[in-house]
């Protein structure tokens, strides 16, 4: 038996990995749908899942994963170029728009 293929059964599907790591994520998190070319970051708390998919396919079941949320929404970022066409999606809070937080920061500045 090729110990290769074994492996690979035993890892989760890039799918099943964002759906475990959405959870965790929250307000000015990232998530970054790169092309091959992204360079490897040296950045603590990165973390790397190779899809092996194409960008329209992990950007709709990231979008889609993303809008049945309850704890966050995107903003997007991008200027697709052939070469070099990442999303930068940056989270922010669902449930609290950016117009409520700024009355609360507001009234705590005033007290």
């Amino acid at each position: 038996m090729d110990n290769r293929k074994v492996a690979a059964a035993a890892q989760p599907s890039w799918q099943m990995q964002l759906d475990g790591l959405l959870p965790l994520m929250g307000h000015r998190n990232w998530i970054i749908i790169a092309d091959e070319a992204f360079p490897l970051q040296s950045s603590p708390g990165m973390v790397y899942i190779s899809t092996g998919a194409a960008l329209p396919e992990v950007a709709g079941y990231t979008m889609h994963l993303l809008s049945s949320s309850a704890h966050v929404q995107p903003v997007l970022k991008t200027n697709t170029t052939p070469a070099y066409s990442s999303a930068f999606i940056n989270l922010d809070c669902k449930y609290r728009s950016e117009g409520k937080e700024q009355q609360l920061r507001e009234a705590m500045s005033k007290n």
